[in-house]
């Protein structure tokens, strides 16, 4: 019962804070530059998340140096968490999103204030184009792209196959391109009412450098080091068991 009734305090705090976060959002964004209003903005989200997360017993680590220049981030997705969470950790960024969250009422509109990309998956090249046109943009105006390059959600322990997308852009760009593996599925279940207690880790990689490997390398080397640090990660907890 306390689980359920914390799960409705989460889930309430959660859609409200969507709401507040995209209606200022919109505000604010006249009257602030790209990289302030980008920085401002998603602690003012990440701020409601951390305060809701609490309520189930949710805490973070982070391990890892973040760059000091632009990057192309490409990170494994396990649930709404990271969505919120590294946008504020990794800011000033821009996101590559599924072209359908742009079409949410006030939601979408907020992100396209924040210079996200909607992603149409089926149509291949043209996609690959207008991409590489948005990560020249924010290049030239000093922000990451945060890509998640499964595309979809997984389950925690399971790593789906990875799109190009995030290794072009950082070809395209010149922008190193910087793996991060996380955790969250084992803490923050998607699409369901269940949440664990615990501490989700967040790990930062190596930058990869777009001038030594080609798209496909860079996307391999990005999958496989995600996937074994994931898998360290499993035994750590088994062990803690």
């Amino acid at each position: 019962m306390m689980f359920l009734l914390r799960s409705l305090i989460f889930y309430t705090f959660f859609f409200v804070g969507c709401i507040l976060f995209s209606a200022i959002t919109l505000v604010l964004k006249p009257f602030m530059p790209t990289r302030a209003h980008m920085r401002r903005c998603y602690r003012m989200g990440m701020s409601g998340l951390r305060q809701s997360s609490w309520l189930l017993g949710i805490d973070y680590v982070v391990e890892g140096e973040i760059p000091e220049q632009p990057v192309v981030y490409a990170s494994n997705h396990q649930s709404a968490w990271e969505t919120f969470f590294l946008p504020d950790l990794l800011s000033p960024i821009a996101i590559g999103v599924k072209r359908e969250l742009l079409w949410i009422p006030v939601m979408g509109q907020a992100l396209l204030a924040l210079h996200a990309h909607g992603i149409n998956r089926a149509k291949g090249g043209l996609v690959m184009r207008k991409m590489a046109a948005w990560g020249q943009r924010m290049q030239r105006a000093g922000v990451n792209i945060l890509i998640f390059p499964e595309g979809t959600r997984y389950p925690a322990g399971t790593i789906g196959p990875f799109l190009p997308g995030a290794a072009m852009l950082s070809k395209r760009t010149g922008m190193p391109l910087v793996p991060v593996a996380l955790d969250s599925g084992a803490y923050f279940h998607p699409r369901t009412f269940k949440k664990n207690p615990g501490t989700i880790r967040v790990v930062i990689g190596e930058p990869i450098d777009p001038a030594q490997h080609e798209t496909r390398e860079m996307t391999n080397m990005a999958r496989e080091w995600i996937t074994e640090t994931m898998s360290l990660e499993q035994v750590r907890r088994m062990k803690k068991r």
